[in-house]
């Protein structure tokens, strides 16, 4: 797993971050609860929504981190919007070249949840490491390593914005 810092620019989060927020009213969402496995959802009971970046977004996320990325042939990019007691059970991103998401919160705190836990040594799946996401930062998953998201505190008034892109 690579963590990337500062892997967008302060323009790019900012431009993304007011997008997502634009869309938040439209009817442009889909829900992970409507589209996701039943495996990805085991643990939480919230939900996260998902829309595609239009193409001004695409352009400059990918301007941003294209040279840190692997080879791809085609590649998908949502934003993600965690809403209260929502995450991700652990899984692999099977069937992509890589999985990346961006952070796009300029705070977020252990407290709130949501925080991103991976296998790191997949002969010892009992320990895991952990990261708090942090604003325009980038975690990468080259490797196919299990990983998920914890669930967000049901009580948040935040939702955990995210960019979520995969690779093929």
């Amino acid at each position: 797993m690579n963590i990337i810092k500062n892997a967008i620019t302060e323009e790019t989060a900012e431009l993304a971050t007011k997008r997502a927020i634009e869309l938040l009213g439209q009817d442009v969402w889909n829900s992970s609860r409507d589209v996701w496995s039943k495996e990805l959802l085991y643990g939480t009971s919230g939900k996260v929504l998902i829309s595609k970046l239009d193409s001004d977004i695409r352009k400059l996320v990918l301007d941003d981190i294209s040279d840190q990325l692997p080879y791809y042939n085609d590649l998908t990019a949502n934003f993600h919007v965690g809403l209260a007691e929502s995450g991700i059970a652990m899984h692999n991103d099977a069937g992509h070249r890589f999985g990346a998401t961006i952070y796009l919160n300029k705070v977020w705190h252990q407290d709130f949840g949501g925080l991103f836990l991976w296998i790191e040594d997949e002969n010892n799946p009992t320990r895991l490491k952990g990261y708090i996401p942090e604003y325009k930062s980038m975690v990468l998953n080259d490797e196919g390593q299990d990983h998920m998201v914890t669930r967000v505190a049901p009580k948040l008034s935040e939702i955990r914005l995210t960019i979520q892109i995969f690779g093929n």
